[in-house]
């Protein structure tokens, strides 16, 4: 089974997609009712934590060039490497059932409200098993594609919503000490830490420090664009009111009089990004069992895969309500997954030695 070549900046901005589309639409909101107005400063926080784990892994993946940690761990330890990459095949594919219900939920709530659940979660596995199965070259390069101008976008967001930032908003700072802002980097840092899904879709040294930093800073630098955008012009007794708060910032655009809605075109950017991801959330799945069970054929499991994630998804997540209940538990998995068993590969993950 060889391994998909896909450049640094592909990779780089598939680690940004992972950052940035899930605590836009799953824990923005509960990061600023935490932190509260001082929630920006949570950011910066998340972000140590995820770049933690990447120098872990990347500690860990730059001992075998050339081969992703899921080829390491079965062939390293055959038994317990098998077991510990089961489950994080499990971990993703619990990822890729949030990914599904959220985006679904999204477009129920704002855009296609009378539409059948069923239709809009069909036509999304249609989209994504037909990207998915054509490989991680073509996934990257539709996500380069669409990452770039989405990035584009949040940069013009502070421009575009200027005149109506108030700078009270931000006051007063720390007025509850600093205990809300580390509740809000709680609810932040299991978002910022799927940056850990670039070494088991890539070994070294397509995957490096600089490559898993650079998409972590870039993802974690949109959020905080979002979410300071937020505070300054909705405040956070407002913001923390409603649902996405991205989209309710997005929609105060208006250029002039008439030429308002712009939330349409910059959703119409953002959402091939997260279908994007699901396809490559569907992609990494088949392709860890694809290495853990050699005999198994990836590409054949990308569509059962892709139809068990759907069932899955409305099976775990009934409603909006369980979503966010499900965040709010989220944190204590993430630990595990993104710290404490990086922290092992980085210690323990080593080639065997040569006996002469």
């Amino acid at each position: 089974m060889h391994m998909e070549m896909i450049s640094n900046r592909q990779l780089v901005l598939i680690g940004a997609s992972y950052v940035m589309n899930g605590a836009l639409l799953c824990t923005m909101v509960k990061a600023i009712e935490a932190g509260y107005n001082d929630v920006w400063m949570a950011v910066p926080i998340a972000v140590a934590a995820g770049l933690a784990a990447v120098w872990m892994l990347a500690a860990a993946a730059r001992r075998f060039p050339g081969q992703d940690l899921f080829e390491v761990l079965a062939a390293r330890h055959p038994v317990v490497g098998r077991a510990i990459g089961f489950l994080y095949i499990f971990y993703f594919f619990i990822l890729l059932c949030r990914d599904f219900r959220i985006l679904i939920l999204y477009i129920n709530i704002t855009l296609l409200e009378y539409t059948p659940l069923l239709i809009v979660a069909m036509l999304i596995l249609a989209c994504a098993v037909y990207m998915a199965r054509a490989g991680l070259e073509v996934s990257a390069r539709v996500n380069e594609i669409w990452m770039f101008l989405y990035v584009v976008c949040v940069l013009l967001v502070p421009i575009l919503v200027a005149p109506a930032i108030h700078l009270h908003h931000l006051f007063p700072m720390l007025y509850d000490g600093f205990v809300p802002v580390l509740k809000g980097s709680w609810f932040l840092f299991p978002f910022f830490g799927d940056i850990i899904i670039l070494p088991f879709l890539i070994g070294y040294p397509a995957f490096k420090l600089k490559s898993g930093t650079q998409g972590l800073l870039i993802g974690s630098a949109s959020i905080f664009i979002l979410i300071a955008c937020a505070l300054l012009v909705l405040g956070a007794n407002v913001a923390s009111r409603f649902t996405f708060p991205a989209y309710e910032l997005v929609r105060l655009i208006q250029l002039t009089d008439f030429l308002d809605r712009l939330e349409l075109p910059l959703v119409a950017i953002w959402m091939p990004t997260l279908i994007t991801k699901i396809a490559i959330g569907m992609h990494l799945a088949s392709h860890g069992f694809g290495r853990l069970l050699p005999g198994l054929s990836p590409r054949e499991l990308i569509l059962p895969f892709g139809a068990l994630a759907v069932s899955c998804s409305f099976w775990l997540f009934r409603d909006l309500a369980e979503m966010f209940l499900f965040n709010r538990l989220w944190p204590y998995a993430a630990i595990l997954f993104q710290l404490v068993i990086p922290l092992l590969f980085a210690l323990f993950l080593r080639p065997a030695r040569n006996r002469q």
